[in-house]
């Protein structure tokens, strides 16, 4: 029972009754005794169990405690989650089913127990199965509860790497300082309250030698040198804490053998505006860098760096609104704290849209879950934009309006790594495609000119002797021509991939361009089986002072020459073809029209591409090649082209080159 004293202090009282005789009468003998003390340390045990279950639960690493069965007989939400299972229905199972094979988890088993009889923690990187059957790569930190016996249970600490062990490859230097910050994450950390230690972790207790018991229930006095350097960071640390929610400085600490060190510690409170909530401290050694000094200067940009890197950033928010932010995430997105605090995270995203649509998705995940994580772009404070993986838990679960802490990851370079992947591997298909036209090209294009080759190389054989010489003239034209054929296709191949590698070569000089054209028209009719005594199918039109022109002159034949031939090639029975030329010494524009089969309106788009060719060419002999060489010529020429057609009534390109020479004029 609970009674107020005349001083005015409850105390609570144990009562015991005992039934007695008293001078004949039935009596009772009541004992009272006062547990005031015992009952107050249940109430500050229970808030410290507390406390750590939140810890521990808002850990955003799953967390699994197991006896030395490997029964489980705890796991955090982020297991639970991790691994797609119901908790509760795992209490009391082996985690033999989320390994591979029982081999496996037969070998993890032994690592640990040897780990810990070397007074190591185990760590390893390893393949596991979730309950829907896939696979998950997870960082698997095991370490027995009690180091010296090695029959006491474990805790494991597990955290999802699946998309870094999927891009390892390409993201190796990522990899290594993901890899650098999981090693410098085992830190010192407290739990305080009223500068007294609720809760340590083991690492805090190793660092002053002392045993995790030995500091709970006790002020943090006993690891100061003095009560000055102990009032001193209380006058300075807490009052900075209830303003900003942090604090940090370096000091000495004082070991249990009485040696000093230095040490970097870190306290935030769990709540900043309700300090008796208690305050999370967390502590590095640094006495070997204070010892050398000098190091120190020489490194100390090396280590703002790796510290600014392997930090995430951390932001408290209710209502969406930033109460505390860390410094990291103030790096990530180019604001000061100040900037920050009291400001709504809209500021973050591109429009209200895409605000909105975050808070709906995050805020109803995190209400029916507690947790929620995506990846998403967000606005730095000069507009530009990077792309953070973001996690956040609930501080009181279904009560997301409460307040949610956020950890943000910047992934902007594995983004970009995943886009580069993603044009390579178009790259890849468009090269395995381009293989593919060129195998079924070439098979099918040098066919015919082999075919003819062989065909006449058999008749000259066999009945050479016997043949008139009139058709022993034409069979060796007829290889000739077919020797010409294949040897065009094969430059046209050449040219091409010289140009797909970017050595196609732009020399510039005084060129003859009237000559230029009545060559190409030449070897274009010749080409085209043009007997010397028919008149030309190509009219040929130059006007404007086209002598003075500077181009390249292989360049500018692989561009008439190709569609000149194919002009003449794709106008049957013997069509007209023009081929204009306007020079006016800034420019040459080159036409070529012909009156043939035209371009179906759906092939224009895809004209200049490799090894392209329209839908309406039938038996047409083409290699898919001369447009897009065309193009190549052009764009080194720094000038454009241009192409109308329709289907059955013929094509016009229109080619306009700078004269390169016009500046010098």
């Amino acid at each position: 029972m609970r009674l107020l004293t005349r001083a005015g202090r409850w105390v609570v009282l144990e009562v015991k009754s005992v039934a007695v005789g008293w001078r004949g009468r039935p009596a009772s003998l009541n004992l009272f005794t006062d547990v005031t003390g015992r009952v107050r340390l249940e109430e500050d045990l229970r808030r410290t169990l507390i406390e750590r279950e939140l810890i521990l639960e808002n850990s955003i690493v799953g967390i699994i405690f197991v006896d030395a069965a490997a029964r489980v007989q705890w796991m955090n939400r982020a297991a639970e989650q991790l691994f797609a299972v119901d908790r509760a229905a795992q209490i009391g199972q082996t985690m033999e089913s989320i390994f591979l094979s029982r081999a496996e988890f037969e070998r993890m088993r032994t690592a640990v127990l040897a780990a810990a009889r070397s007074g190591h923690a185990y760590e390893a990187e390893v393949q596991l199965r979730k309950s829907d059957g896939s696979l998950v790569w997870v960082l698997a930190s095991g370490k027995l509860t009690d180091p010296r016996d090695p029959e006491s249970g474990r805790v494991w600490v597990l955290r999802d790497i699946t998309p870094r062990k999927l891009l390892e490859g390409e993201l190796r230097r990522t990899s290594s300082e993901r890899e650098a910050i999981l090693n410098n994450t085992l830190v010192g950390i407290t739990l305080s309250v009223n500068r007294v230690h609720q809760w340590v972790n083991r690492r805090f207790a190793e660092m002053l030698g002392f045993d995790p018991a030995e500091l709970i229930g006790r002020s943090s006095r006993v690891h100061f040198p003095d009560d000055a350097s102990h009032q001193t960071l209380g006058r300075e640390a807490y009052p900075q804490i209830a303003t900003h929610g942090a604090y940090s400085t370096e000091c000495h600490m004082r070991r249990k053998d009485g040696t000093l060190i230095w040490v970097e510690l870190h306290g935030q409170a769990i709540d900043r505006h309700d300090l008796t909530r208690g305050t999370i401290w967390t502590f590095v050694d640094v006495t070997g860098r204070k010892a050398l000094e000098e190091a120190v200067q020489r490194t100390s940009a090396e280590r703002g760096a790796i510290l600014n890197n392997t930090l995430v950033g951390i932001t408290f928010s209710v209502n969406r609104r930033r109460v505390w932010v860390n410094p990291r995430f103030c790096e990530m997105t180019g604001y000061a704290a100040e900037e920050l605090i009291g400001q709504s995270s809209r500021l973050h995203f591109e429009d209200d849209a895409s605000f909105e649509r975050f808070g709906e998705d995050a805020y109803a995940a995190l209400d029916a879950a507690g947790t929620y994580a995506t990846e998403l772009p967000v606005r730095r404070k000069d507009g530009s934009r990077i792309w953070l993986e973001l996690y956040g838990a609930s501080l009181y679960p279904g009560r997301s309006d409460q307040g949610v802490i956020w950890t943000a990851v910047d992934v902007t370079r594995r983004h970009a790594a995943e886009e580069s992947m993603r044009v390579a591997l178009e790259k890849q298909r468009e090269l395995s495609d381009l293989k593919s036209r060129f195998v079924s090209m070439t098979s099918h294009e040098f066919r015919t000119p082999l075919a003819t080759i062989l065909s006449s190389a058999e008749l000259l054989r066999d009945y050479g002797e016997r043949l008139a010489p009139s058709e022993r003239a034409d069979l060796l034209g007829a290889i000739g021509s077919s020797v010409r054929r294949m040897a065009g296709m094969l430059d046209q191949v050449l040219v091409i991939g010289r140009a797909e590698a970017g050595r196609l070569e732009f020399r510039p000089a005084p060129l003859d361009v009237e000559a230029l054209c009545r060559r190409v028209i030449r070897e274009a009719e010749h080409a085209d089986g043009r007997a010397a005594d028919v008149p030309s199918r190509v009219a040929l039109r130059i006007a404007g002072a086209c002598g003075e022109a500077r181009f390249d002159e292989r360049l500018l034949q692989h561009i008439l020459g190709n569609l000149v031939s194919n002009a003449l090639k794709y106008s049957p029975g013997g069509a007209p073809v023009a081929l204009e030329v306007t020079c006016n010494g800034e420019r040459a524009v080159f036409t070529v029209s012909d009156a043939g089969i035209g371009i179906p309106e759906e092939d224009l788009p895809h004209l200049f591409e490799t090894f392209h060719r329209a839908r309406n060419v039938g038996n047409i002999a083409g290699t898919g090649l001369g447009l897009a060489i065309v193009k190549k010529a052009v764009d080194l020429h720094g000038g454009t082209i241009a192409v109308a057609s329709s289907p059955g009534r013929g094509t016009r390109f229109t080619v306009t080159l700078p004269n390169t020479g016009a500046s010098h004029g």
